[in-house]
């Protein structure tokens, strides 16, 4: 039997949009909700789990800036550790 892996689906120009799950069903999304001083805060999850968030902005809008961001820089970006 193959076991299914998740893969994460990026926008691209010709198909804007949020990252969405491919084929096996697991769903890694982004979700933006206010915290509890009514900032906007934008969070990565996996299956429901927050792998990691943004910091809180003013307006949903700038909360929407930051997924865009993540989006278009992430897959590309270094990793970096730290001692």
């Amino acid at each position: 039997m193959r076991a299914k892996i998740a893969r994460l689906a990026w926008p691209s120009a010709a198909s804007p949009g949020a990252a969405r799950p491919v084929e096996d069903g697991m769903a890694h999304y982004f979700e933006i909700k206010k915290n509890k001083v009514g900032e906007f805060v934008a969070y990565f999850k996996y299956n429901s789990e927050t792998i990691f968030w943004t910091e809180g902005y003013s307006s949903k809008a700038s909360a929407k800036n930051a997924i865009e961001s993540i989006q278009k820089n992430g897959p590309g970006a270094e990793v970096r550790e730290t001692e």
